[in-house]
């Protein structure tokens, strides 16, 4: 019995230690001199990693774009870019998203929430959603809408480069 129960907490562990182990990549790519700067924070899921992987894909040869953890939001200086790309899942009604709404309130000027792009991942979806005022796409994570919801978020930011 004791075995039993060793073996099942040593397991548990293991597969808990091996979630924690993934995480974004902190990236960098694109041109040196590129003329536009874009910042991706994601949080990671398989799917999340699929659209952030995507979008650097869509954007490399354009822009110098930059992908950190969402755990890292709090040390971004926004004013070294032109666009930021926030990644997240829609926890609790917004109310566990502490680094995301940390961020954008600490951004004072209104013109410089103009510069993010928010994609949520969220069970129920809406149209028109906002984030602390902030317009937002919300996606549940299905692997076949992926290039949907590359496709609409590189709208946004194409609307955002100069």
């Amino acid at each position: 019995m004791k075995f039993i129960k060793h073996s099942i907490v040593i397991s548990l562990s293991l597969l808990f230690l091996s979630q924690c182990g993934k995480n974004i990549r902190e990236t960098e790519v694109g041109p040196t001199d590129a003329k536009n700067k874009i910042i991706i924070a994601a949080f990671y899921s398989d799917f999340k990693d699929t659209i952030t992987r995507g979008l650097v894909e869509r954007f490399k040869n354009k822009a110098k774009v930059t992908v950190v953890p969402l755990e890292n939001l709090g040390k971004i200086d926004p004013y070294k870019y032109d666009v930021l790309v926030i990644i997240d899942a829609l926890r609790a009604w917004q109310l566990f998203n502490t680094s995301t709404r940390s961020f954008i309130q600490n951004l004072k000027d209104p013109g410089d929430r103009k510069k993010i792009v928010l994609f949520l991942t969220a069970g129920k979806p809406e149209k028109n959603y906002k984030f602390m005022n902030v317009d937002c796409i919300t996606a549940a994570s299905q692997v076949n809408k992926d290039a949907e919801i590359i496709e609409e978020i590189s709208v946004k930011i194409n609307g955002m480069l100069r």
